[in-house]
């Protein structure tokens, strides 16, 4: 009588290295946002990759972000502009055609930070740019109370 391996121990591994690969391009962007300073100051801000990839640039208008970022593929690629709130993962993605090099998100909460990174189309070989966030103070940060009157 031949004794026969199970195959579940070697399923078990594949798909859970099938799960890492699929899921680590996600899993790297979370790690960037949540390692991003939410305490930097305001104003438009600017990530810079490495040269033949993307620098990407935000100007931040509250209830919508103004991304603008350079094409090393000279108009070829279109790109993903992949966001989310900066306290979570890049869960909404938006595609922007070939040639185009500046989008427009909206329905922003002003009162919440987010994160942005933009790539070329898989297949483009335009890597993403690093990730660059909103840097909006906390609610109730500007505001000034009245001081008690001293008698």
């Amino acid at each position: 009588m031949t004794r026969h391996r199970s195959r579940r121990p070697v399923l078990v591994v594949l798909s859970v290295i099938l799960a890492l690969i699929l899921l680590g391009g996600a899993g790297a962007l979370v790690a960037v946002f949540l390692a991003s300073d939410p305490d930097k100051g305001n104003g438009p801000t600017t990530a810079e990759s490495k040269p033949g990839t993307i620098s990407l640039t935000l100007d931040d208008k509250g209830n919508a972000v103004a991304l603008t970022w350079t094409d090393p593929s000279s108009g070829q690629a279109s790109f993903v502009v992949s966001y989310g709130r900066a306290d979570g993962p890049a869960d909404k993605t938006q595609r922007v055609g070939a040639g185009t090099t500046t989008v427009t998100i909206g329905q922003l909460d002003p009162s919440q930070d987010y994160c942005f990174t933009i790539a070329g189309e898989p297949g483009s070989g335009v890597g993403p740019s690093p990730a660059i966030c909103t840097k909006r103070p906390a609610p109730g940060a500007g505001s000034t109370s009245p001081r008690p009157s001293g008698t």
